[in-house]
């Protein structure tokens, strides 16, 4: 038994409140305020150890480590992998501990965010709410200013568009999820909406066409968590209105723009000429198989892809113009510096960070079915960011994928120990849930 948790005194709200409101400033934060999820993560870090000394580190204070291992694998597995990978190649870069520290940070964060009321962590909705609707502000105040062009997108000091828009995409999705946990569901679906048209928006501002890929998923996603689909009309209806949105945004400037550009780099890379920004990236893509052919176990080491490019543009094996610290792809610049030990490090993180909430998806409870459905969609949405972007290299990106999954997971075992039920519902529980929630279950 514990020695004191401070978790059990009469300071428990004023404790759960600022943790949870850290967390979800954190989250809110992130493209409004250099460092701003880096400033919570410490605090909750802080607090977690204070909590967790207090508590005693006992069994029952470890066990979601246990019951959620999968999740706790993969926080774990980015950073063992590159130390083991260091200590083998014999050289010590500590930068390259530096992003991934935070996946570690975060597990006693969430073992802290476990023992908390579920009620207080849906605030994360609002973190994602204020999120969306400050990147969708600063892209307005940008294009208001006549500051973006086409070689100038929407970003800010310490992001650039392309993750700026899909975190900003991101944000304005979870928003509308999360209405799926709201008390009063028909009050907070105004605001939220609004966020999600400022994500959209500030998305559209960034030119992010990789990250575009990932709005039929987040609707389909969002159409299953709504029971859309189960209706033949309203099937029709959602297909027809998604179809007119995209007819709709097809026609503005500054999607024509980027699929203009993007028909002109597959034309001229079709004529032999790679200079594009496709080309170029393809070429980099290319290289990057290269260098995996030549050390596909261990790979080149992580923080040394810039320098075998280097070392391959002097002996004309590749273009100057690809030279680059990453090659503007996940998988492809884990394949080169981490071989296939870093492809099965990058699959389990992949997996560990979706199978949790992908197993809640059917669950009776509403909150523990909006949080599993938010977590399967931030899951998928870094697979998908990760095709055209190295998601898991700025700190904040990574600050953000931590504390982001930890919240949501930590939803879903406070609910648990709360005595919600763990599995799939029955056909009555089902039919009784539907009522409950107005025919929102899950299908």
């Amino acid at each position: 038994m514990p020695m004191h948790d401070p978790l059990t005194t009469r300071s428990t709200g004023a404790l759960a409140s600022l943790a949870c409101l850290v967390a979800s400033l954190g989250v809110g934060t992130t493209l409004a305020v250099r460092g701003g999820n880096g400033y919570a993560l410490f605090l909750l870090f802080a607090l977690a150890l204070y909590v967790g000394s207090r508590a005693g580190w006992t069994r029952g204070y470890l066990a979601p480590l246990v019951r959620y291992r999968w999740y706790t694998a993969a926080m774990c597995a980015p950073l063992c992998t590159v130390a083991v990978q260091q200590l083998l190649f014999g050289s010590f870069l500590p930068r390259q501990f530096d992003a991934w520290s935070r996946l570690v940070m975060i597990l006693p964060i969430f073992l802290l965010l476990c023992r908390l009321p579920a009620q207080r962590l849906c605030w994360l909705g609002w973190g994602c709410v204020l999120g969306a609707i400050c990147a969708g502000l600063w892209g307005g105040w940008q294009a208001w200013h006549n500051v973006l062009t086409p070689t100038n997108r929407l970003g800010n000091s310490y992001t650039n568009p392309i993750p700026f828009g899909n975190t900003a995409l991101m944000f304005g999705f979870m928003s509308v999820l999360s209405i799926g946990w709201d008390r009063r569901p028909r009050l907070t679906a105004w605001p939220k909406t609004i966020a999600l048209l400022a994500g959209l928006y500030a998305s559209y501002l960034s030119g992010t066409r990789g990250g575009w890929l990932m709005i039929p998923l987040l609707i389909l996603l969002l159409a299953l968590q709504n029971g859309w689909l189960r209706h033949a009309r309203r099937s029709l209806l959602l297909l027809a209105v998604v179809v007119a949105l995209g007819a709709g945004l097809a026609t503005t400037q500054g999607v024509r723009t980027r699929i203009d550009a993007a028909e002109h780099d597959v034309a001229s890379l079709l004529q032999g000429q790679r200079d594009t920004s496709i080309g170029l990236r393809l070429q980099l893509w290319q290289a990057s198989t290269r260098l995996f052919a030549q050390a596909p176990v261990f790979g080149v080491g992580k923080g040394h892809l810039e320098r075998n490019l280097r070392a391959m543009s002097a002996r004309h094996e590749v273009d100057q113009a690809i030279v680059n610290e990453r090659a503007h792809s996940e998988f492809f610049s884990t394949l080169a510096e981490m071989g296939l030990i870093g492809v099965a490090m990058l699959a389990l993180f992949y997996f560990g960070l979706g199978f949790h909430f992908w197993r809640e998806l059917r669950n009776p409870d509403r909150v523990v079915r909006t949080a599993a459905f938010m977590g399967v969609a931030h899951a998928v949405a870094i697979a998908v960011f990760g095709l055209t972007i190295d998601v898991l290299v700025a700190v904040p990106a990574v600050g953000l994928v931590a504390l982001f999954s930890a919240t949501l997971l930590a939803i879903i075992e406070s609910r648990r120990a709360a005595g919600v039920p763990m599995r799939e519902p029955t056909a009555a529980h089902a039919t009784a849930t539907r009522a409950e929630t107005g025919g929102s279950a899950n299908g």
